[in-house]
């Protein structure tokens, strides 16, 4: 039986053809002396070949690029950004107003805290200052998704 269970894992990698030579030899060998291994082997062959045949196919680009220019696509495209910024600064506001009010705050954590608004406003701002700097000549503008 330790045999048996030394094998099953190896059934699948069988039928996908990933063994090594030595394996699936071992495998085959094991396959023709055991019934019940045998017999898993074409219950998991039966379920498979069907999926075999299953093809997945690509979109076309015309396909792609309508739905990058959906109105859908660019909602949620602009939604997600929107509520990440908002829920990031609504929790730095509370943060920032909870350590303010709080006379025991340590100076470590509000100056943490002033480090993380003070970089994520000049990371902002010079994101902002080089997308309105390339706004007409964006050289990427013509690459297709």
């Amino acid at each position: 039986m330790n045999d048996c269970e030394s094998m099953k894992p190896l059934l699948m990698g069988m039928m996908d053809g990933e063994l090594t030579p030595e394996q699936a030899s071992a495998v085959t060998r094991h396959l023709d002396r055991c019934e019940a291994c045998r017999r898993e082997f074409e219950e998991l062959r039966a379920a498979c070949d069907p999926l075999r045949e299953l093809v997945f196919r690509e979109p076309d680009r015309e396909r792609l690029a309508r739905l990058w220019r959906t109105p859908f696509s660019r909602f949620t495209y602009h939604a997600g950004l929107l509520l990440v910024l908002v829920g990031w600064l609504v929790l730095v506001g509370y943060a920032a107003v909870a350590i303010a009010g709080d006379n025991k705050a340590e100076l470590p954590v509000k100056l943490a805290l002033a480090g993380i608004v003070v970089g994520f406003v000049i990371l902002f701002a010079n994101v902002l200052v080089q997308r309105l700097a390339t706004w007409r000549q964006d050289p990427y503008k013509e690459v297709e998704r």
